[in-house]
């Protein structure tokens, strides 16, 4: 049954969702020395405007015509392609805004315009009368002419969401070769919000074949929200994710070797020279921990040094200075010295910087929990000899 306060409902949350798209638009464009925020201020005023004809759609159906429907509906096709562009920007893969590439992808959003403004393309308003959207006179599907448009846009956002959520996977495999800690580095909260995106908009989509008050209520609602986390993190982003490691140590000078392939001696010379570092110095209880960083510390060139982890000892950065942290937080949860430290203390010790990370990489290195490794590893040690005495 269609509620009769979805339509109130959804007036109010896209005038909501217009004045914060709107207000995050000019603060991330007042802060444009960082390249990734004029993409995200574009995609809210692009969100703005579909947000809008929600809002006029509810309150101003009378003064609205077909073409200016239309153009404001059709900006739904430049929000995948921005946020494309912002995923790339923070992965330090920024498109020029005068590159052909990047008009390529706005091309789609430019001709559905243009075809508005010559006439050839209108989206008739919702009616006037509101009972024609009633509970009492709507049939779902009888809409069907609308179905191909909203696939279309659905199709649209959708591969974008696809292709920003591939972005960040490739990038966060790219960090793991470099750094320790992933962090904010990682942008998971931007992977997560393009496939919250993309079922929204499959939501929308069956929705407002079926209950057309209540797609524009859900469509309202998420926007406004994805939008918000969206402007809150972008506000708050680091400027660049990703940079080119420098190379470190004596090879550093000569850059026709720093680059060369080793031959098994000397990755096997190296891989000890590592074995001895982790055991001497251990490196690994520094919490932001790089490639280049831990080169250094061996004086080679980082290339050469990820040469031998990916090669001679099958792993990454990140997984093998983590697996140090694992066993020494093992080492620590059974030591009777460390047992009136936490285990989020031990962790944090150890170099994991966030109780989550630790949670996570421990749990995938050992099968259990921190907690529940130093529970078993407490019920498996021998009794106390006093305890031992009185039980006999």
């Amino acid at each position: 049954m269609i509620t009769p306060y979805a339509t109130e409902l959804a007036t109010v949350l896209a005038g909501m969702g217009v004045g914060q798209s709107l207000l995050f638009a000019v603060l991330l464009w007042l802060r444009r020395e960082r390249p990734a925020n004029v993409w995200l201020a574009l995609c809210h005023l692009a969100i703005a405007q579909v947000m809008a004809l929600l809002l006029f759609n509810n309150v101003w159906k009378q003064h609205l015509d077909g073409r200016l429907t239309a153009h404001m509906m059709l900006n739904l096709f430049f929000i995948g392609p921005l946020l494309w562009g912002y995923a790339r920007a923070l992965t330090g893969r920024p498109l020029s805004m005068c590159s052909p590439w990047l008009w390529c992808h706005l091309l789609p959003g430019l001709l559905l315009h243009l075809g508005t403004l010559a006439g050839w393309i209108t989206i008739d308003p919702p009616p006037a009368d509101e009972s024609a959207w009633s509970a009492e006179n709507y049939t779902p599907g009888s809409d069907a002419s609308e179905i191909p448009s909203l696939l279309l846009v659905g199709i649209h956002i959708g591969s974008y969401c696809l292709a920003v959520w591939l972005l960040l996977r490739r990038h966060q495999q790219t960090l793991k070769t470099q750094f320790s800690r992933l962090g904010v580095r990682s942008l998971q909260w931007l992977s997560t919000l393009s496939l919250a995106l993309a079922a929204a908009i499959a939501l929308w989509f069956g929705l407002r074949w079926l209950a057309p008050m209540l797609a524009d209520l859900i469509v309202a609602g998420a926007y406004l929200v994805l939008a918000g986390v969206a402007g809150l993190r972008g506000l708050h982003q680091p400027a660049a994710m990703v940079q080119p490691e420098p190379e470190a140590g004596p090879e550093a000078n000569g850059a026709k070797y720093a680059k060369s392939v080793l031959d098994a001696t000397q990755a096997e010379t190296i891989r000890q020279a590592l074995l001895q570092l982790m055991a001497r110095d251990k490196p690994y209880l520094e919490e932001d921990l790089t490639l280049s960083g831990l080169a250094g510390q061996l004086r080679i060139s980082p290339h050469h040094l990820s040469q031998v982890l990916n090669g001679a000892m099958a792993t990454n950065f990140f997984d093998y200075i983590n697996r140090h942290r694992v066993e020494a937080v093992q080492r620590c949860l059974v030591d009777p010295a460390y047992a009136e430290q936490t285990v989020l203390d031990i962790g944090l010790a150890c170099g994991f910087s966030a109780k989550t990370t630790f949670n996570t990489v421990f749990k995938r290195l050992t099968g259990v929990t921190p907690t529940a490794y130093r529970q078993q590893a407490r019920a498996a040690a021998p009794p106390h000899p006093d305890q031992a005495g009185l039980t006999g």
